[in-house]
């Protein structure tokens, strides 16, 4: 080994700790908070509103679950914006249902198993 020449660990020796994927990743709390945001700036003072569609219906999607578990659900927002978002909550639909309402045959949709 010259002196100039870094040292290493041995093959056998300590290993430097392998990165963790989750602390890289977006917090979904904040990504949610920006796009509440930008839906009501795109809305430019008109109203806007939000809708849960999930595969069924889920229990935490309805209105009345979302109204008592916001605080907690959401404590990245300030008042005013849970506030918001629980004035633009439309409610828990179904991929299902979604498809029947606008035309759109459910067997059209992708996969996603």
């Amino acid at each position: 080994m010259t002196p100039d020449a870094p040292e290493r660990a041995p093959a056998d020796g300590p290993k430097p700790p392998k990165p963790d994927p989750a602390a890289d990743a977006p917090d979904p709390r904040l990504a949610a908070r920006e796009a509440g945001r930008a839906a009501r700036d795109l809305a430019r003072g008109r109203r806007w509103a939000t809708l849960l569609i999930s595969e069924n219906p889920i229990a935490e999607g309805a209105p009345s679950a979302v109204a008592a578990s916001l605080d907690e659900a959401a404590p990245h927002l300030d008042e005013p914006e849970r506030a918001a978002l629980q004035h633009a909550y439309l409610g828990n639909l179904t991929w299902e249902a979604a498809c029947e309402a606008t035309g759109i045959p459910f067997s059209a949709l992708p996969d996603t198993a």
